[in-house]
C-alpha cells in the first residue's frame, strides 16, 4: 500500500462505536469515534472493558479481516469502561505524514479510550497478537524473520519488539509489545535502520525512602565534646 495520505491532527473523542460491515462491537459503555476518514477503513472492531491496575486486560477480536486477535493491556491506573478499537485501513492513516518503511502488507489504526489516555503515563505494557498468512510473505520473498509491527510515534515510524509465536498450515502468528496506542502498519523490514520504540516510561515511585545521612554543620563534633566533658564533670561532683 503506498497511497500518500494527508497529515492531520491526531484526536480522539467520546461517542457511540458504529462498526463497518462486517465488523462487531461488544455492548456497554461509551466507544470511541475514529480520526480515521469513513472511506479509507476496510473493517473495524470494538471491545469495551474495564482497566485495573497492574491487571492484564485481554481484549479479543472475531472480524476474520483483521489481522489483531487480542490486545492484552496492563494498566498503570484503574479506569471505567473504556473501548478499544482495531481498523484494518485501506491505505495509510491520514494521521500520519509519511509512508512506513518496508514492504507494508497492512496498515491500522488502534484507539484505546478517550484523548490522552493511551500513552505511557497510563499504559505500562501492551501485547498486540496478529497474524499474517504465510503465503504473502514468502511471495515477495520474505521470511517470518522480516516481519515487524511499526507504531507512528507522532514524528516518525518506530519498530515494535516483534516476535513469532507460532505457524500453521496457512498463518504465522505474532506479539508486539507497546506502550502506546497511535497507527500502526505490519511490514516487512530488510536491510533498511528503522528507530525502535523508545523505552516505557519509568512510573514514579510512591515508596517511602531513608533519607541519606546528611554532613553535620561546623562546629557540631566541637559541641558533643563538650557536652560529653560537663556530664563527666557533673558525675564526679555527685559522687
Amino acid at each position: 500500500m503506498d497511497s500518500k495520505g494527508t497529515n492531520n491532527k491526531l484526536d480522539f473523542t467520546t461517542g457511540s462505536s458504529t462498526p463497518s460491515s462486517g465488523g462487531g462491537s461488544s455492548g456497554g459503555g461509551g466507544g470511541v469515534v475514529s480520526a480515521e476518514p469513513y472511506e479509507n477503513i476496510m473493517k473495524k472492531e470494538s471491545k469495551d472493558g474495564i482497566l485495573a491496575k497492574d491487571i492484564s486486560k485481554t481484549f479479543s477480536f472475531t472480524t476474520p479481516e483483521l489481522p489483531v486477535s487480542q490486545i492484552a493491556i496492563t494498566s498503570n491506573v484503574n479506569t471505567e469502561i473504556i473501548s478499544v478499537q482495531v481498523e484494518l485501513l485501506k491505505n495509510r492513516s491520514t494521521q500520519v505524514k509519511d509512508d512506513a518503511p518496508g514492504n507494508v502488507y497492512d496498515y491500522l489504526n488502534i484507539w484505546v479510550g478517550t484523548s490522552g489516555f493511551a500513552v505511557p503515563r497510563n499504559i505500562k505494557e501492551a501485547v498486540i497478537k496478529f497474524k499474517l498468512e504465510s503465503s504473502r510473505i514468502s511471495s515477495k520473498g520474505f521470511t517470518d524473520a522480516d516481519i515487524t509491527m511499526l507504531k507512528w510515534d507522532g514524528t516518525q515510524w518506530v519498530s515494535l519488539v516483534t516476535e513469532k509465536i507460532n505457524t500453521d498450515n496457512k498463518y504465522t502468528y505474532y506479539d508486539a509489545k507497546t506502550n502506546a496506542f497511535s497507527p500502526f502498519a505490519i511490514s516487512a523490514v530488510k536491510g533498511e535502520a528503522v528507530p525502535t520504540a523508545a523505552p516505557e516510561a519509568t512510573a514514579v515511585s510512591t515508596e517511602k525512602t531513608t533519607p541519606a545521612a546528611t554532613k553535620g554543620a561546623p562546629g557540631f563534633g566541637i559541641v558533643l565534646a563538650i557536652a560529653g566533658l560537663i556530664a563527666v564533670v557533673l558525675r564526679k561532683r555527685s559522687n
